[in-house]
């Protein structure tokens, strides 16, 4: 006879060694998900500031002597822009999938008894909602409005 976790941890869920160990693994999963965010927030950044320098040259495609000198150089910048896009949506949906969703499917039951995990899982949570999320659908919609402005151009 096979016997499953499930079998065992309705026996085990309140022994003082089982909750020590849960709330352990519990804080190195939040560490690391902090850990990855940190890195998703540096890249995001850096894709922010390429994207605000790539914005900037805009004004320069439109001083170029010829017509077909101005459409080239604007369709090169979109492309760069779209590139930006890319590596953008890319990096948001490889976090999103293995690290954000992974990493905060904690089980309720052992994080609720643990304030420090409950804090540290809910300002995770808080700057994610509350600032990452935000800044690259805000960055993904100025790059939409640009790339439509280069293609009715």
């Amino acid at each position: 006879m096979i016997i499953s976790d499930r079998d065992i941890v309705p026996h085990i869920k309140e022994d003082a060694w089982f909750l020590k160990a849960a709330r352990q693994r519990i804080t190195q999963e939040l560490s690391e998900l902090k850990n990855r965010m940190d890195r998703f927030d540096n890249e995001r950044i850096h894709l922010n500031r390429n994207l605000v320098y790539l914005l900037s040259r805009h004004p320069q495609t439109k001083v170029k002597t010829s017509k077909e000198e101005m459409t080239r150089a604007l369709s090169e910048l979109r492309c760069e822009i779209l590139n930006l896009k890319k590596r953008l949506v890319n990096g948001y949906e490889t976090f999103l999938r293995d690290s954000y969703r992974r990493y905060l499917g904690v089980e309720e039951a052992f994080i609720g008894n643990d304030p420090e995990g409950v804090a540290m899982r809910d300002d995770l949570i808080e700057r994610f909602e509350g600032v990452i999320e935000p800044d690259v659908k805000g960055a993904l919609e100025v790059i939409i409005r640009f790339v439509e402005r280069c293609h009715n151009f």
